[in-house]
């Protein structure tokens, strides 16, 4: 079950961050605030739900904390798209850019945590 559920924070993280990079070309304010609300986020859900033992575990801080450090960036960037600064906006989520690091570090932890958890449910 776990499994799935980070399966689905994965896949709506990166569709998340295909909404940000759309919005730089065609920024609507209305799609901005409901991008920027972290608590509608999966990976949100994901670790507000989890259970005692797993919040104890170092994956579980490493995860949270990466989650935060991404909303830090995005929330940067998106200031950067309300300025119409769009090709400093770009540069957050090319390759090396503070956006695109923070989202990328945080795809890498929750698979490696699925993969953690594949591994557990086989022994």
């Amino acid at each position: 079950m776990l499994q799935q559920e980070i399966d689905h924070a994965l896949h709506v993280h990166r569709l998340w961050m295909q909404r940000l990079r759309r919005s730089i070309r065609r920024p609507a304010l209305s799609e901005l605030d409901e991008i920027s609300r972290a608590e509608r986020c999966a990976v949100h859900h994901l670790l507000q739900k989890a259970s005692k033992p797993i919040k104890l575990s170092a994956v579980y801080d490493q995860v949270l904390r990466a989650h935060q450090a991404f909303h830090d960036a995005a929330a940067a960037t998106m200031e950067l798209i309300r300025a119409s600064d769009v090709d400093r906006a770009l540069e957050q989520l090319r390759s090396g850019g503070p956006t695109r690091e923070a989202s990328d570090r945080l795809c890498n932890l929750l698979a490696q945590w699925r993969d953690a958890v594949a591994t557990e449910s086989r022994s």
